[in-house]
């Protein structure tokens, strides 16, 4: 075993794959769960779409965690709830969908939205002047519906807030990463990389350390391939060898040589003195592999988990 590279078995963090809840059991003023527990706050005053963002930020100053425009598209019925929800208050709300530049949809946390979801209603969204995503209830002989709709986002109306990833953190898929590229932070070494993750300030209930691979619900192809492919090419991730040939996660889950992780070029792992995991970009094969190595500075990336403790 590496020294104190692994926390001992006896009080070792095993990382749930649990949904992030920003507010740990229940939801704080002034937000409500929804559907399994996710924290909204249902505004009754009316803003403009960047308005509605401000306010939404407003929410959670001075707190660890972040708020911004709700968002759909994590979990389908968690998204069901939420527009149950907007039908049973009988009223239309911005949320965090706009349009950029290049015409393409984004949510507030920065994933792109399907345009052929499940959300959207029938031809939406459909006008070219319409940047701002909204939830309206669409009215029907047999049933009352919410769904998604393109508006002007200069048009003042209510709006809804959702609890988010701790600050300097963003999510991808259903977790909460740090990337150190993002915030300007010097390469540093493995161990040293590791330290500051655990060191980060959390929500009760969770804890932060290196960044993992393969958990349940975790996208891994858009943590390989859209992330790491558009920042540093070469970062530490929370693999290493407990002996020459024998990697593990940071959570005690086994990594085996045989993993599709693994850069396909037939020398990784190289089971020697190459120790710790990294993530690089093959910018030729348009792939993200992870390898191993002895050492040395490179960026990192963390990521937030909830905390359930081994005995």
């Amino acid at each position: 075993m590496l020294g104190n590279q692994r926390v001992k078995p006896e009080t070792r963090h095993t990382h749930s794959s649990e949904v992030f809840d920003a507010s740990g059991p229940g939801c704080t003023y002034p937000f409500e769960p929804v559907g399994n527990g996710n924290c909204y706050f249902f505004s009754d005053e009316e803003r403009n779409f960047q308005g509605a963002e401000i306010a939404c930020q407003s929410l959670t100053q001075g707190h660890e965690y972040q708020a911004y425009l709700a968002v759909l598209g994590l979990d389908r019925l968690e998204d069901e709830a939420l527009l149950n929800t907007v039908v049973s208050k009988g009223d239309t709300f911005w949320v965090g969908g706009q349009k950029d530049d290049s015409n393409i949809w984004y949510w507030s946390d920065d994933r792109a939205i399907d345009m052929e979801a499940h959300y959207w209603f029938y031809y939406e969204p459909n006008e070219d002047t319409n940047e701002c995503a909204i939830t309206n209830i669409t009215i029907s002989t047999n049933y009352n519906r919410g769904h998604i709709y393109d508006s002007d986002c200069s048009t003042s109306r209510k709006f809804i807030c959702q609890t988010g990833c701790p600050f300097n953190f963003r999510r991808i898929g259903k977790f909460c990463y740090l990337i150190s590229s993002e915030l300007g932070l010097s390469a540093i070494h493995w161990q040293d990389a590791r330290d500051y993750c655990q060191a980060l300030a959390v929500p009760a209930g969770h804890h932060a350390d290196l960044a993992v691979l393969g958990m349940p619900e975790q996208d891994d192809y858009h943590l390989l391939n859209t992330l790491l492919s558009s920042y540093d090419s070469n970062t530490w991730i929370g693999g290493f060898a407990e002996t020459d040939c024998n990697y593990v996660w940071v959570d005690g889950r086994e990594i085996p040589s045989s993993s599709l992780y693994w850069d396909s070029n037939g020398s990784e792992p190289a089971c020697s003195t190459e120790k710790f995991t990294y993530l690089t970009h093959v910018t030729a094969l348009n792939r993200t592999y992870l390898r191993d190595a002895t050492d040395g500075s490179r960026p990192f990336i963390c990521q937030m988990f909830a905390t359930t403790q081994r005995t």
